[in-house]
This record gives structure tokens, sequence and C-alpha cells, in this order.
């Protein structure tokens, strides 16, 4: 009896590791490749098929959106820098609410440099397609956007604070 329930749970575990094995090597030589962008997996799924859109226009907006992210790269690793200093300027024991204030500012100005160029790219994809086209992708691109924190508007999260009675952080 003792022999069979060795030898059962040997089969187990053997069975586990040629299961770990085979989704390792399928995951690594046969999956998915790793370095698409969650966007452009966006595009391949069944929402972007309802657009209606040849391979070729569908190439472009990929083409879009690979380019924005390649010379956005350098924009978006500097506004991670100014968040890091912004963080450690508040954690500081000399922290400067001033000080503070001017890396917000600059944070600011590359993120709206970042919008400026991802409206650029918007207005390329406008030129291939179809209105109805225009109409599916925005949706599809404002369905995905990253959410927003508490999923409130910054300023319904201000005024509540101000109905609260909490004063702003900042009296001008």
């Amino acid at each position: 009896m003792r022999i069979k329930v060795l030898s059962a749970v040997l089969i187990f575990s053997l069975a586990l590791n040629l299961a770990v094995i085979g989704t390792f090597v399928y995951k690594r030589y046969f999956g998915p490749d790793p370095r698409f962008h969650p966007m452009e997996r966006m595009m391949r799924g069944p929402m972007f098929d309802e657009m209606d859109i040849s391979n070729e226009d569908r190439d472009k907006i990929m083409g879009l959106f690979r380019d924005f992210r390649d010379a956005n790269r350098e924009t978006q690793l500097k506004i991670r820098e100014l968040e890091d200093r912004l963080v450690e300027k508040i954690q500081s024991e000399d922290s400067d609410l001033d000080a503070a204030y001017e890396i917000m500012e600059k944070i600011g100005v590359q993120r709206l440099t970042l919008g400026k160029k991802a409206l650029n790219q918007f207005f390329k994809a406008k030129t291939f397609l179809t209105p109805e086209q225009q109409k599916h992708f925005y949706r599809l691109l404002m369905k995905n956007r990253p959410k927003r924190p508490f999923g409130r508007p910054p300023m319904e999260r201000f005024n509540n604070r101000r109905r609260m009675g909490r004063p702003d952080i900042r009296e001008e």
C-alpha cells in the first residue's frame, strides 16, 4: 500500500513539473511577444476589428503609436526623474514648498509637451480614417485610457474638500 501512495505522489510531482516546464517553454518560445505595448494588444483585439479597418491602415495606426512611444521615451524618463526629485524634496528635512511647486511646474511643462505630441499623432490618424472609424477609434482610446485615482475628476475632489470645510493646501 505504501508503494502505491509513493508512486502516486511521484507521478503527480512529475506531471506538475512537466506542466511548469511546458508553460515556461510555451511562453518563452511560442507565446505573444512581451515587447508589445498594451495599446498594440488592444488594437489586435475584437474591439479594433469592429472598426472595419484594412490591415494597411491598422499598420499605420500601430506605426503612429510606436513612433510616439519611441520619440517620447526621453520625455517620460524626464517626468519620472522630476517626480522622484519631488518625492525626495518632500521627504527631506529641509523641504521647501516653493521648490516643490517649481518641480511640479516642470512636470506640468513636460506633460503638456507629451500631450501636444499625442494630439499631433491623433490628427495624423484622422488623415486616413473615415469619420465613423475615427469616432470608434477615439471611443476606444477613451475607454482604455489610464484611470484617475479614486474614480473622480480632480476638480470634483477639490470642490468636495472645500464643501467639507477643508482649506486648500496653498492659499493664494
